[in-house]
């Protein structure tokens, strides 16, 4: 996960490959602690992977929920067009302690080929101070 937080474009997180880009599941993802909580009102990504969807959610508590079934969902789907992509997220004036990027598709890939996500920046954007 640091590598996504150490402001070095040319780190990244990544999925597992996906043979045929079929994930087998709901989604898979990565989270980030806000700890003690933000109201996060947009997440800047940079990724080198375009073509993939996914949606935020977030949650609360001393530990990050297992599963999706404990998060809730704070933005619209959306889909990746670009290596620069800013998702709004709308969590009601609530601050939450963890942001979850879920991928529910991956890129198509090549004939036959395998398929992945990296994601090398993450920016949770704040409200500023009135």
């Amino acid at each position: 996960v640091q590598n996504v937080l150490d402001g070095d474009p040319n780190t990244s997180w990544s999925t597992e490959s996906y043979r045929g880009g079929n994930l087998g599941k709901p989604g898979v993802g990565i989270y980030l602690d806000a700890d003690p909580g933000a109201e996060v009102k947009r997440i800047d990504l940079r990724t080198p992977t375009s073509g993939w969807t996914g949606r935020i959610y977030a949650a609360d508590g001393a530990t990050a929920p297992p599963d999706l079934a404990g998060w809730t969902p704070v933005s619209a789907p959306f889909s990746v067009t670009a290596n620069r992509f800013s998702v709004p997220v709308d969590t009601r004036e609530k601050q939450y302690r963890y942001y979850l990027i879920w991928i529910t598709s991956l890129p198509r890939p090549q004939t036959g080929g395998d398929s992945l996500v990296k994601i090398s920046e993450v920016v949770l954007q704040i409200p500023s101070a009135p």
